[in-house]
């Protein structure tokens, strides 16, 4: 069942707090098909306070994706919320 990588790609998982969310995506995301992950980080514009960027990069805000996401290719991604309407 869950050795098959179509599985999740049929089914989805609910969870309550960020912080499962992104242990869940991990795990998956090792468990996916061998291949290469790429990784895609948070734009920001915080020029003044470059000590403080490590912190802003720490925190999970709700409704907002986390700083460092790591994908492979065909892994399955669902848009919950268009940021950028226009």
């Amino acid at each position: 069942m869950y050795s098959d990588p179509k599985y999740f790609v049929e089914h989805g998982i609910l969870a309550p707090i960020n912080e499962y969310v992104n242990s869940i995506n991990t795990i998956i995301m090792n468990q996916f098909p061998a291949g290469k992950a790429f990784e895609y980080l948070s734009a920001d514009t915080v020029e003044e306070a470059d000590d403080q960027k490590e912190l802003l990069y720490s925190l999970t805000v709700s409704g907002l994706p986390p700083h460092k996401l790591i994908l492979k290719l065909g892994s399955p991604i669902i848009l919950l919320c268009n940021l950028q309407s226009t």
